[in-house]
Order: C-alpha cells, then sequence, then structure tokens
C-alpha cells in the first residue's frame, strides 16, 4: 500500500505540519530541486528523478482507504491543512495524462479533509477549479523570477514564470486563497520584482534564501532579508520568512506577519 499522510520533518514543517505525495518523479528538471541538490546521503539522482512524470503506484486507492482517518494526524479545527507536495509537482504535465491529483483532490473533498497544493503548474490546477472552491482548498505556486531567461536555465521543465502568475490572479478572482513561494532565492533582485507584481492577487508570501547550490553563499542574505521585509510590509501583505533566511534579520523586524 502506498504512503499517504505524513507529518513532516524539518524545513517543511515551516510550510506545513503534514504532507502527501503524488508523484515519484517530476518533469520540471529545476536545478534547484531539494531532491537532487541535498547532501549526497539523501539525494536522488537527477537522471531517474527529472523522468516523464510517474504517479505512486496506488496511491489515489491508498488515500480513498486513509482519508477518513485524517483526524488522527492533524485537528482540522486548527485550520491546518495537508500540502501537496514536497517531492514532486502534482501537476507536472503527466497530470493531463493520469488525473491523480484531480481524483486525490476530489476524495480528500468528500472526507471534509482540508488542503493545500503548491505547483508550479497553477494553470493546469485551474482545471479542478471546481473542487478548490467547492471545498476552500488553497493553491499556491513557486515563482522566483520574471526574467525568462533564468527560468530557461534553473526550471528548463516548467511554465513560464508570468502563465504562472496569471493562473494565480484567475484564481484569486473566483474566490480561491492564493499563496506563494519565493524559495529558493536564487536572484535578489527577480525575487523582489515578483512579489510587488503579483502582490495584489497572492494572499500570502513564503520566502526563503539558496541552499546546497554553488553560488548560494555569495549572495547578501543580510540585505535582501532586509529588503524583502521592508517590501511586504509596504504592501501590506500577510508573509513568512523561513528561518534560514530569517536568522538574517535584526531582531526588531519580524520574521512573520499572520493573521
Amino acid at each position: 500500500m502506498a504512503k499517504t499522510f505524513y507529518e513532516t520533518m524539518g524545513k517543511a514543517q515551516e510550510y506545513a505540519p503534514i504532507a502527501l505525495e503524488l508523484y515519484e518523479s517530476c518533469q520540471h528538471s529545476c536545478a534547484y530541486c531539494y531532491n537532487t541538490t541535498k547532501p549526497k546521503k539523501y539525494q536522488k539522482k537527477a537522471e531517474t528523478f527529472f523522468t516523464e512524470g510517474k504517479p505512486i503506484s496506488g496511491i489515489v486507492e491508498a488515500v480513498e482507504k486513509k482519508a477518513f482517518e485524517f483526524e488522527r494526524y492533524i485537528d482540522p479545527k486548527m485550520r491546518r491543512r495537508v500540502l501537496m507536495c514536497f517531492g514532486s509537482d502534482p501537476y507536472q504535465e503527466a497530470e493531463r495524462k493520469f488525473e491523480v491529483t484531480r481524483r486525490v483532490l476530489e476524495i480528500l473533498d468528500r472526507n471534509k479533509v482540508p488542503f493545500q497544493v503548491l505547483t508550479k503548474n497553477p494553470a493546469l490546477a485551474l482545471r479542478d477549479l471546481d473542487v478548490f472552491k467547492r471545498a476552500g482548498g488553497h493553491l499556491a505556486t513557486t515563482v522566483l523570477f520574471l526574467d525568462e531567461a533564468l527560468r530557461d536555465k534553473w526550471e528548463p521543465g516548467a511554465p513560464k514564470p508570468l502563465d504562472r502568475l496569471y493562473a494565480m490572479k484567475v484564481a484569486h478572482e473566483n474566490g480561491v486563497y492564493t499563496w506563494a513561494s519565493v524559495e529558493p532565492v536564487v536572484d535578489p533582485v527577480e525575487a523582489l520584482k515578483v512579489i510587488e507584481r503579483a502582490s495584489p492577487y497572492i494572499d500570502l508570501w513564503k520566502v526563503g534564501r539558496l541552499n546546497y547550490v554553488e553560488g548560494a553563499n555569495d549572495i547578501d542574505w543580510k540585505k535582501f532579508a532586509f529588503d524583502v521585509v521592508k517590501l511586504l510590509k509596504s504592501l501590506n501583505k500577510n508573509y513568512i520568512i523561513k528561518k534560514d533566511l530569517a536568522v538574517f534579520l535584526p531582531d526588531n523586524i519580524p520574521a512573520r506577519n499572520v493573521p
């Protein structure tokens, strides 16, 4: 039986206390992908992970059997949500064929399991807008830059940044709660441009630094941490600065502004 809900650990806990994986590989081929850049002891090989996009065998059936047990993991009354997905993208192009994410969302909806989805392909997620609206699901995307050349270098298999932002705007206009992950920050200037541009239709921002990649320590993280909080506060936005970036903030500047 495929593994279903699991409690997160380490840095992942800053995003969600519980998660669910649907695919065992990912077509986006991001150069900074945690699965292929983290310490070698835990790494997955890029040549096998960045494949055609393969769902976890039996995952839909496993979720169907386990969804009713969700309250054993977290109390829905606490407004905490299961997150899909940390390990791979639930709306990679393979989802058009397999519709695994669609079927799982419908199961979660029937069982009143609160959910949030993090994807670089929110345009495909709009296919399931009816479920998001009916279930009160949250939609999130990762956007690091507006520059298409940077996208081509760092995220060669992922949709264009402006396409992601347009889809988030559509979701927001349809009453879906939206949040965006600017992590890992590859180019501080571009990261700030993303936030400024998409601010009107993103309800919450989560920002974190680049790790495990050559050049990550060359960025002036102290300056960026200050600049990004200053911008978010000027835009009156809710935000969470991840701990590995928040350590660069002065004690008098809050790393979180959430309801």
